[in-house]
């Protein structure tokens, strides 16, 4: 069914000679136990299914950064630096530490710049760590409710799946997730799934709402009118992307569809060169499970679609974000009218 050749050397492709596909065909449908997901397993699988699918059904496992992150997040400039000082500086601010305290701190993390560079670059994030510390001390200072679980099950074309979800960090005002890094894709993503989970379980006593805060700024998302279909559509998702390359790269979809996205945005994330050598398409798994098959922004342009607007635009529709334009229904109205949903598609 597969073959085991190193992924291609994209500058060494040739129409002439293609390379065969690593998937000639599906895969055997997963086994029971294997249809049993988590939500973390949903959240795994897209944030990069191409991955999922080669580790989980084929065990292979390829070199990559950290899961929390988005692929490309290590390579960004100052990233590293960045973390390294949000990781010694947010327990100070959380305990109250004073300004020639923190400045101390800053002052010995060894992976930041020398001499004025390094202080330039102090000044410059600390008042984001102040602010950012400040924010997540507020939304978390309600008491944490209990732990919920709750099983779903899905019927998909006389298959059964089951969700089982269990959510922590309960609060009266919902959920809030953070993270010390400008939002993402993958937060995104990451934060609309635990959402929908919410409001499907619907705890007493919890608003279906959800925050995620970060170096930028927070984004909200308000309570999903059919959180089942939702999900049923994700996990529908997740069983077509266990037998056979699912047709979502999650940074193209999110170029593409977020409001003020386009196609030739989704392009730019996608297409790897010079000048953006971390695109999505370089990626290793994506190489290899999609060797010998259509280009997604090409032929297989209308499955890679069709698949971005079932997982982004419900999520659009709950989302309040002042990114893109302040909150109220501004987003979610904008995917309605057909605004924000890729112009050039």
């Amino acid at each position: 069914t597969i073959s085991t050749a190193n992924p291609p050397d994209h500058d060494n492709d040739s129409a002439a000679d293609p390379a065969p596909p690593f998937f000639s065909r599906p895969l055997a449908p997963p086994a029971a136990e294997a249809r049993r997901l988590t939500l973390d397993d949903l959240q795994r699988f897209f944030r990069h299914p191409s991955r999922h699918l080669l580790q989980r059904r084929l065990g292979l496992s390829l070199r990559r950064p950290d899961e929390a992150l988005d692929d490309d997040e290590p390579f960004l400039p100052g990233f590293a630096a960045r973390q390294a000082l949000a990781q010694r500086l947010l327990p100070a601010l959380h305990a109250g530490a004073d300004e020639a305290a923190l400045h101390a701190l800053a002052t010995a993390c060894i992976v930041l710049p020398i001499g004025l560079a390094g202080q330039h670059f102090i000044n410059s994030e600390l008042p984001l760590l102040r602010q950012h510390a400040q924010a997540l001390a507020a939304l978390t200072a309600p008491p944490t409710l209990p732990p919920h679980q709750a099983d779903f099950e899905f019927d998909l074309d006389g298959s059964r799946w089951t969700l089982a979800l269990a959510l922590a960090d309960l609060r009266p005002d919902g959920l809030v997730r953070h993270r010390y890094a400008n939002a993402s894709a993958g937060d995104y993503l990451a934060s609309w799934i635990d959402h929908v989970a919410l409001c499907a379980c619907a705890p007493a006593g919890v608003a279906g709402q959800t925050v995620w805060q970060g170096r930028d700024g927070p984004f909200h998302l308000r309570p999903c009118d059919d959180p089942l279909a939702v999900l049923q559509t994700l996990v529908r998702l997740y069983a077509e992307g266990s037998v056979a390359p699912l047709y979502f790269f999650p940074r193209t979809a999110w170029a593409w569809l977020r409001p003020g996205g386009s196609l030739a945005q989704a392009g730019q994330a996608w297409t790897v060169s010079p000048r953006r050598p971390f695109a999505e398409q370089g990626d290793g798994a994506h190489r290899l499970a999609l060797r010998g098959l259509p280009d997604p922004l090409r032929e297989g342009l209308p499955n890679f679609e069709a698949n971005a607007r079932a997982v982004i635009e419900p999520l659009l529709l709950c989302l309040d974000d002042p990114r893109f334009g302040g909150g109220g229904a501004g987003v979610g109205a904008g995917v309605e009218a057909g605004v924000g949903a890729g112009g050039d598609a």
